[in-house]
């Protein structure tokens, strides 16, 4: 409600309702989640992190505009209109888009997994990075996601696969995720070998038995932008040579996951499952181990210097070779039987120390 008299057109102030004009609009991080937006017009509009999840967008008309990381989750795009639409970074994960028009539309990085694209017109759509569907996703009769390339409009730019399937056992060795959320997601047993998982939120995501030798998951610490891999099943998973420096692994599962070689500096492992995990020869300086059950973990020529091993289970651990100069430990880390964390010039930590001032430090716990 406005004060009497005030008009709110006369301040440039649009409504937002079914069929509002909103043409050439620049907007940033609104959310208009949920809203009947039916019959709406953006043509050339300019929208950046704009929330449309499970809006009705019904014969809206986006042509032309410039949609950067929208969220069009569960949106109702039925005979929209996004012709030559820029769309990057969008995702239309469960989206209805029957009957819309996409042709000459620009994608990249765009999610379509569980999208209905049935009877969309695809003419011309230009790929410039590389999308994403699963096995739910409905693509016209007439369209070959297997066929469609980057760059292929290009002569100058190689040309590589534009869509991606994500779903079990698929193939996405080499692919570029980069910012993409599969959390929750069922990637068990996919090749995601030499894979870009740059910012990909895992959280929670099954890839048991998944293939991520040499994959880039996370490469440094960025508060921003944090790597979430928190509860995730790596079951059996083989990330040998795999970059996961200040990775959150938090309550993550690993059992019998070969991360030999692996790039793990700052990286976090709290209350993880790392039973009969393989970490030799890993560099894994300060990462944190509190509380995660190593249950014949081997760590065997790993470095792991200034790591924390506060309340670590390591009375089956193997490790051999490893260098855990200035590691942190407590009284309630276990180490196997005859390991002498004093000559493997590790440290009792002060709070420790406070509570064991007439206790000689632990030496060769073995449970």
């Amino acid at each position: 409600r406005f004060s009497e008299g005030w008009d709110p057109a006369a301040a440039q102030m649009v409504e937002i309702k079914p069929g509002a004009k909103l043409d050439q609009v620049v907007m940033d991080h609104v959310d208009f989640a949920a809203v009947d937006l039916a019959g709406a017009s953006f043509t050339r509009a300019r929208l950046t992190g704009v929330g449309f999840a499970h809006a009705d967008l019904q014969r809206c008309d986006f042509r032309d505009a410039k949609l950067e990381s929208v969220d069009m989750q569960g949106a109702k795009l039925g005979q929209a209109v996004l012709t030559g639409a820029n769309i990057n970074g969008a995702s239309f994960v469960g989206a209805n888009l029957q009957r819309a028009r996409l042709d000459g539309a620009l994608l990249g990085r765009v999610d379509l997994r569980g999208a209905d694209l049935h009877d969309a017109n695809l003419e011309g759509v230009r790929f410039v990075d590389a999308c994403f569907y699963d096995d739910a996703t409905r693509f016209p009769q007439d369209f070959d996601p297997e066929l469609q390339q980057v760059g292929a409009f290009d002569r100058i730019l190689p040309s590589r696969p534009a869509l991606w399937r994500l779903s079990p056992g698929a193939d996405l060795d080499n692919a570029s995720l980069r910012g993409v959320s599969l959390a929750g997601a069922n990637l068990s047993k996919t090749s995601l070998r030499r894979a870009d998982l740059i910012y990909v939120n895992l959280k929670g995501t099954d890839l048991h038995g998944a293939d991520l030798t040499a994959a880039r998951v996370c490469t440094g610490l960025d508060d921003r932008r944090p790597c979430m891999l928190e509860s995730a099943n790596f079951d059996d998973a083989v990330l040998e040579r795999a970059e996961l420096s200040w990775a959150r692994l938090g309550h993550a599962s690993l059992r019998r996951a070969v991360l030999r070689q692996a790039a793990l500096g700052g990286a976090r492992f709290d209350d993880a499952n790392l039973e009969a995990a393989d970490f030799s020869g890993a560099r894994a300086s300060a990462a944190v181990f509190s509380d995660a059950n190593l249950d014949r973990t081997n760590f065997s020529n790993a470095f792991m210097v200034n790591t924390d091993l506060r309340r670590a289970r390591l009375a089956t651990a193997v490790l051999d070779g490893a260098d855990l100069r200035d590691a942190r430990y407590d009284g309630a880390t276990t180490f196997p039987a005859g390991f002498d964390p004093e000559q493997a010039h590790m440290k009792l930590t002060i709070e420790a120390a406070r509570t064991q001032s007439s206790v000689t430090p632990t030496k060769g716990i073995a449970q």
